[in-house]
């Protein structure tokens, strides 16, 4: 009696295991499956596509702003992707990346963002410091940190944190973070178009920059006045 008993409880043992480890690697088929958007929020109407702000106003040219994180592991993937995307944006329509502040560590990679920018050193180190915090498992907790390891790619390391310690930089870091909270998003990446239109990035990836072309052309042939 007691083999019996003790037969079924490793026979529901090794059920409940087997079960968890299916529930476990279906979610993470999911997970793949969306970040390289093979799937995504069902149906095609407007409001499952975009959320209109409903502000009257458009900027010139069209602007597209992706807002993002180094140390999001979504936007590291997506980053190649949008990469290769933005060269196909036509003429009136420009893309830029502003980077969120929702806590103290991540603020001083948003301010190391835009001191990077403004010296002309982003793409020298854009993918480094992606590469720097997810395959290496860096963290950036301090201006030094950041500049010892952007010393000598595009930047030294003095004007790197005479830069990202200005007033300057501070104030294009906190306006963005100020920005993206204004649209009601509460992570990353999120795109938004037109100071106008956020897209829902549930669609996955493709659909959603799908969607943005929609957007974008769309704005382009009413400003034509066709």
């Amino acid at each position: 009696m007691a083999r019996s008993r003790t037969s079924q409880v490793d026979h529901l043992r090794t059920a409940i295991i087997t079960l968890g480890a299916a529930v476990i690697i279906i979610l993470i088929l999911v997970g793949v499956l969306y970040s390289v958007g093979w799937i995504g929020a069902g149906g095609s109407d407007t409001e499952d596509r975009y959320r209109d702000l409903g502000r009257n106003h458009r900027t010139q040219p069209i602007e597209v702003v992706e807002y993002f994180s180094y140390s999001c592991i979504h936007c590291r993937n997506f980053d190649p992707v949008i990469e290769a995307w933005k060269a196909t944006l036509p003429a009136g329509v420009q893309f830029r990346r502003a980077h969120v502040g929702y806590s103290s560590e991540i603020a001083i990679l948003a301010r190391s963002h835009y001191a990077l920018e403004h010296h002309g050193a982003l793409e020298r180190n854009r993918a480094r410091l992606f590469r720097a915090i997810h395959d290496r498992g860096r963290r950036f907790s301090s201006a030094e940190s950041v500049a010892d390891y952007v010393d000598g790619f595009g930047i030294d390391r003095d004007t790197f944190l005479n830069t990202v310690r200005g007033r300057r930089i501070n104030e294009l870091a906190l306006a963005d973070d100020r920005r993206w909270r204004e649209y009601g998003l509460t992570g990353v990446p999120a795109l938004v178009v037109a100071d106008n239109y956020v897209i829902n990035m549930d669609l996955g990836r493709t659909r959603a920059l799908e969607t943005v072309d929609v957007l974008v052309n769309e704005l382009l042939t009413q400003s034509r006045g066709l």
